[in-house]
């Protein structure tokens, strides 16, 4: 699923400071004040927060012969910008990270290399194997149940509940099919709020089946359940009521889609020859990753909705009131 249009590792390096990662916020609602670099060598492929002010992200080596060891790392967020980085865990292996989320008080992910998927405590004790599931690409949690977008036969969602492994751990049950996608690349899932599965195809559009529907399985991409034609999908995140942020792999763009409407805006656009990729909602903030995949590695960006004018006029006008009468008692 990642977009991959640079060919020549030379020409990489040769323009590394041309194509250095940027995010170009294009909306005039939006800003896109912090962001942080992954370590040398590195892209960021997961990333994830608990939305208490802590971001952890996974990062992988994407050089043409890596031998650098995937890494998990968390760093705390604010509104004026992102912390120094803790290392959670050193998986001592080139793994291709896939994604990561949150779900009552521990980090989950995967990862592609071996299919291994995993579980630790936001403080990177207690790392957790859970099992492995052959072609992963996508997680998200649904009550106590984990959902996967996976190849099996075609791309597949299934469920999985997680059970004691007899060693203090947990791991993961048989997988139960609720969607079947079809002979396609695999796509992102989200869950919004009212428990929807929120399913991007990678070609052909995103789709919402209510909670009743997915507790029933039996699934597929039909027409009644398409919210938006917006093509190819990559990565989504729920920003709350119907709000869904998407990007894509063949395009540069950030999008904000309203699944009621059916519609999408552009916020903002990634630099030329640069790639958007994970992506998470939390606290207010939106967060993106923007890679290369060369030598500049991976950035990611804070987007946060700028004040609205009528607020920052009316802050304005009560400053001014206020020093007008200061400056009256003084007169007085």
């Amino acid at each position: 699923m990642k977009k991959n249009i640079i060919t020549s590792a030379a020409f990489l390096a040769a323009s590394s400071a041309l194509f250095a990662q940027s995010l170009t916020i294009t909306h005039p609602g939006y800003t896109s004040p912090a962001f942080f670099t992954a370590s040398t060598g590195y892209s960021v492929t997961g990333l994830t927060s608990d939305g208490l002010g802590n971001v952890f992200y996974l990062e992988s080596d994407f050089a043409f012969s890596g031998t650098l060891s995937a890494k998990l790392w968390s760093r705390p967020f604010s509104g004026g910008g992102f912390g120094a980085p803790t290392l959670l865990h050193d998986f001592g292996a080139n793994l291709n990270g896939n994604f990561l989320t949150f779900h009552s008080g521990l980090i989950y992910g995967g990862e592609n290399t071996t299919g291994s998927l995993f579980a630790l405590a936001p403080d990177g004790t207690g790392f957790d194997p859970l099992g492995t599931v052959s072609g992963h690409y996508d997680g998200a949690f649904s009550g106590a149940a984990l959902y996967l977008s996976h190849a099996a036969g075609g791309n597949k969602v299934s469920r999985f509940t997680l059970g004691t492994d007899g060693a203090g751990g947990q791991q993961l049950s048989a997988g139960t099919i609720v969607l079947t996608a079809g002979a396609q690349a695999s796509g992102p899932l989200e869950f919004g709020d009212a428990g929807e599965l929120l399913y991007g195809s990678s070609s052909n559009g995103v789709y919402r089946y209510a909670s009743a529907e997915v507790g029933a399985g039996g699934l597929t991409l039909d027409a009644a359940h398409r919210v938006v034609a917006n093509g190819i999908n990559s990565y989504l995140a729920n920003a709350g009521g119907a709000q869904l942020w998407q990007d894509s792999y063949d395009s540069e763009d950030l999008h904000l889609i309203d699944t009621t409407a059916g519609t999408f805006q552009t916020i903002g656009t990634a630099g030329t020859f640069q790639s958007l990729g994970s992506l998470e909602f939390a606290g207010g903030t939106g967060f993106v990753v923007v890679s290369d995949y060369g030598t500049n590695g991976s950035r990611v960006f804070a987007v946060t909705a700028a004040p609205e004018p009528s607020a920052a006029l009316l802050l304005l006008t009560s400053g001014l009131a206020a020093l007008t009468l200061r400056r009256r008692h003084r007169q007085d």
